[in-house]
Parts: structure tokens; C-alpha cells; sequence
């Protein structure tokens, strides 16, 4: 498991609290691996795109040599893949990013992205590709239902996602009728699917809250 520096995979091996079952690395002082080694996991190379170009470098000095496997997690990876004038990295301004850019990325196959908001209402940015982003609601039973879909080479905004989820609304929950006399007119309650607690819901002004509104 390869962390962009040391002292992440440090903080790794201390948060997973004994010894590890595999061997941790980092792409700016890698450590030479066996050769029973086989697969590479790299944890979110984005911070500095330094970090591209080392992951570049370990990928042809020791992934390729073994004929391994490269796992990356990462979010912000299709960032990687648009270069020119008006990319997020323009080859006039990193030119040796563009070189790995047009070497590398080729050979990179995108399983999937998934961004998880914790709300309330709990919700997800996902796309398993080569299909459309969706936008996710969760419901009952640990399932999700969706609420928007499009195909297009970027992610929407947070904002954008936030808004999807807000003015959709959670799943109603079932509530004693005294309950719901007791909320101010357009609120509604409904339970957030991770903590199981109750929240409190606008769906015409997309305002959450963990507090019973003022009537």
C-alpha cells in the first residue's frame, strides 16, 4: 500500500493499530518491494502534482518490470486527463505532467468514483464508468434511489449535488401524528440512515436541521 509520503503511511499504520498484513511504501521515498509483490494500491496521489509523476515513476521502475497491478484511489484523477491550454494542469505550465499525462493515463482503466455527503439527508456523487454521474438518495434498508443522471466528462459542483439532494428531501419516516402537529408548516422529520437519529426537513427551502424547528 503506497501513501504519497511517509509520514501518511505512518499515521495508516498507527490508525490500523497493529501490525500490518501488508507492506506500506510512499511515492516520494519508495521502498523496493519483493517480487512476489503483485499488486500496488496508492492512496489519493493529488495534494501536489509531484505526486503524479512519481506515481508515473514507480509504475514504470517496478509496477510494469513485474507485470503488477496499479490500484489507484484517487477522486480527483480526471483532473490528470485534461491537459492543453484550458486543462487543470496546461502543458505550457507543466510540461513534465504532460509527458506522463500522454504515457500513463492511457493505460489507466476508471472502475468508478464515489463521493459520500453525510447531510442530512445522506446522499452520494457516484459513476461507474463508462457510465453516467448520478446523484444518489439514500432510502430504507442501506439502498440508494436516483435522483439525477448525466453523461459528461466532469463531475457537477458540490454545490450543485447538494442542491439535488436538499430540494429532493429524505425518505419520509413514519412519526406519530402529535409529532407532526407539532412542526412548523412545510417541515418534516425523517431518519438519517447512518446515525439512525431523527432530523427535521424543509423541502421548499432545502434547511436541515437536528433540532425540532420553532413553530
Amino acid at each position: 500500500m503506497v501513501f504519497p509520503d511517509p509520514s501518511e503511511a505512518r499515521i495508516a499504520f498507527e490508525e490500523y493499530g497493529s501490525q500490518v498484513p501488508f507492506s506500506l511504501s510512499s511515492l516520494s521515498k519508495p521502498k523496493q518491494q519483493e517480487d512476489r509483490v503483485n499488486k500496488y494500491l496508492v492512496m489519493h496521489p493529488v495534494f501536489d502534482v509531484r505526486e503524479y509523476i512519481q506515481m508515473d515513476e514507480l509504475y514504470m521502475s517496478e509496477v510494469a518490470p513485474k507485470d503488477a497491478a496499479m490500484i489507484i484511489f484517487n477522486g480527483d484523477l480526471f483532473k490528470m486527463r485534461s491537459g492543453g491550454i484550458g486543462g487543470y494542469y496546461p502543458d505550457f505550465f507543466f510540461p513534465k505532467l504532460a509527458q506522463v499525462r500522454r504515457r500513463f493515463m492511457p493505460m489507466v482503466e476508471t472502475a468508478y468514483y464515489l463521493r459520500v455527503f453525510r447531510g442530512p439527508p445522506v446522499g452520494a456523487l457516484y459513476r461507474e464508468y463508462p457510465g453516467p454521474w448520478q446523484i444518489l438518495r439514500a432510502v430504507n434498508g442501506g439502498r440508494f434511489e436516483v435522483l439525477w443522471e448525466q453523461q459528461q466528462q466532469e463531475p457537477p459542483k458540490q454545490e450543485f449535488v447538494l442542491r439535488v439532494l436538499q430540494s429532493a428531501g429524505p425518505p419520509p419516516v413514519m412519526t406519530k401524528p402529535s409529532e407532526e402537529e407539532n412542526l412548523p408548516e412545510g417541515w418534516k422529520s425523517a431518519v438519517d440512515q447512518e446515525t439512525g437519529k431523527v432530523y427535521y426537513y424543509n423541502a421548499n427551502t432545502g434547511e436541515s436541521t437536528w433540532e425540532p424547528p420553532a413553530v
